[in-house]
């Protein structure tokens, strides 16, 4: 490929990642409203979109693999969370509670 034919290919690029992305950001919103994927969703909305069925199953399948994988991630960073907060130890022994002080004296007024 010469460099004419990459420069001539960039918009094209450009608009086909701006219709998937918007073929993605609406799947995910009908998914989220409770919508399933069957062939009457996609019915329904690809040719609006200016896609083929194939392209539409694509970018279902694009959207599912990028939930899946925050979805790992999210389970991997809370196991790493957890694992730094215990690693802290306690802040107040386990049997402790906090006491309110009296202002003038600073002793427990209990």
């Amino acid at each position: 490929m010469s460099g004419s034919d990459i420069s001539r290919l960039g918009p094209v690029l450009c608009e086909y990642a701006s219709v998937m992305a918007r073929a993605e950001r609406l799947l995910l919103a009908l998914l989220r409203a409770g919508r399933v994927w069957t062939g009457d969703l996609k019915v329904s909305f690809y040719q609006s979109l200016g896609l083929s069925a194939t392209h539409l199953d694509m970018a279902y399948r694009q959207l599912m693999a990028k939930l899946s994988s925050v979805a790992e991630l999210a389970t991997e960073r809370l196991k790493d969370l957890t694992q730094r907060i215990g690693s802290k130890g306690p802040t107040l022994p386990a049997n402790k509670t906090t006491t309110t002080l009296d202002i003038r004296t600073g002793e427990d007024p209990a």
